[in-house]
């Protein structure tokens, strides 16, 4: 690929999903209602980062169909297939930045379409942790070589430096907001 790596993709998909916490709809659906972006806006960091949120969500959402997966639970499935032990939904809902009671039920959601299981915490008995079922593993690499394979063509618009720094520039200030 000419353009940036997978991995970056892939954490560039799970910023994407976090940015979109930080503004309103609203603004969205009257901007997208108008047949030009005013220049003020076009100009406007926030309104970009929180466009092209939209605008991947929608590609992701469209990518995910077949898999009947949400971006959000797609979230918490790259999130428990990247991790070398099972979480419990405290830990899924500090790591993706929902509350939760949105965790639970996206949890609710997995468990109930056969993508993961609840086991009892050795650890803790008032805690289940939340593990993908074998079906799941099976979709391991299936599901992220589709979407990579989805957003390939855009990502080849940057050349490899770009992307690293986009990326660097993202977390940078998804750190600072983190703080």
């Amino acid at each position: 690929m000419k353009g940036a790596s997978a991995p970056f993709f892939l954490e560039f998909v799970d910023i994407m999903l976090f940015v979109q916490l930080y503004y309103n709809c609203c603004l969205c659906n009257i901007i997208t209602s108008m047949k030009k972006i005013p220049p003020i806006l076009d100009d406007a960091m926030p309104f970009n980062v929180y466009r092209l949120a939209l605008l991947f969500r929608r590609e992701l959402m469209d990518a995910l169909s077949e898999y009947k997966l949400t971006p959000e639970q797609w979230q918490v499935m790259r999130v428990l297939w990247e991790t070398s032990e099972p979480l419990n939904q405290n830990d899924i809902s500090h790591i993706t930045l929902r509350d939760r009671h949105t965790t639970s039920r996206i949890v609710a959601r997995l468990e109930r379409d056969g993508w993961v299981t609840k086991k009892k915490d050795p650890n803790d008995a008032r805690a289940s942790l939340i593990v993908p079922t074998v079906e799941a593993e099976k979709l391991k690499e299936e599901v992220p070589a589709k979407l990579i394979g989805r957003f390939k063509p855009i990502f080849k618009l940057l050349e490899k430096e770009e992307g690293e720094q986009f990326l660097k520039t993202l977390k940078k200030l998804r750190r600072f907001l983190e703080e």
